[in-house]
């Protein structure tokens, strides 16, 4: 499971789907994914027409996929045999046997994506999960965020940043480019909802700390300005002191 995002999902269940999973036609969901569920505040239905229906976001596809799905307890033969947990309709559709399938929650909302599936730029992925999920709890969980992020050893160094730091600055962006005065036309993702980069004002390279005060969501001409114009370190103060005033410590 991607560890950068572990810190932004509350609750997260992993399965592997099997051949029998596939062949009837109805996904069975294991005790941490009925969890999952359960926290969001689903219970399943009784099967057929009193199947519980929902969608799931898939924040990982590139198109803004969403999935439609019914939700049910299925009395299986024999005595004494408890009713089993399973979904129908799209996911039976979109997996595939040997598809590792995450569930989580954040709040109400429910997540699904495969773990085995190309992995999305983290901005990319914070994004969708933002655009979703209630701006107050992913503000609330990216408001205790402190202090300077881990490095994690791959071919080269690169620092581990927080996904609820990404999340939590895209959700107060509001869909509008945080660098004050703005006038640069935005970009829309295919699902219609705003294009913007999560930005450190002072560089994590720099020891800047990867938190909300530090972060700001800005659309890819800003973001690219504040990195290489020859105005950044005076744009960066005017940014600075933007996000201070929206975090209340101006």
């Amino acid at each position: 499971m991607r560890k950068d995002f572990l810190d932004v999902l509350e609750n997260v269940g992993v399965k592997v789907v099997t051949k029998t999973d596939k062949d009837k036609g109805a996904y069975v969901l294991n005790g941490s994914q009925r969890t999952v569920l359960e926290a969001a505040g689903i219970s399943p239905g009784d099967g057929g027409e009193n199947a519980i229906l929902f969608e799931l976001d898939v924040p990982n596809d590139p198109d803004g996929l969403k999935l439609n799905v019914s939700y049910y307890n299925s009395v299986r033969r024999g005595a004494g045999r408890t009713p089993e947990a399973r979904m129908g309709r799209d996911i039976v559709r979109w997996m595939e046997v040997g598809d590792e399938i995450v569930l989580a929650n954040i709040g109400q909302t429910v997540f699904v994506w495969k773990e085995n599936a190309p992995t999305l730029p983290l901005g990319q992925v914070a994004s969708s999960i933002a655009d979703q999920a209630d701006p107050n709890a992913l503000l609330e969980k990216a408001r205790r965020a402190k202090g300077r992020p881990r490095k994690q050893e791959r071919s080269i160094s690169d620092f581990q940043r927080s996904s609820a730091v990404v999340a939590g600055a895209i959700a107060r962006a509001g869909g509008r480019c945080e660098m004050p005065n703005c006038i640069r036309d935005t970009v829309n993702r295919p699902d219609g909802t705003t294009y913007l980069e999560v930005h450190h004002v002072t560089p994590l390279a720099e020891g800047g700390e990867d938190t909300m005060l530090n972060a700001a969501a800005l659309c890819p001409t800003c973001h690219r300005e504040l990195h290489y114009g020859n105005l950044r370190l005076n744009r960066r103060d005017i940014l600075r002191r933007a996000i201070a005033h929206k975090e209340g410590e101006s």
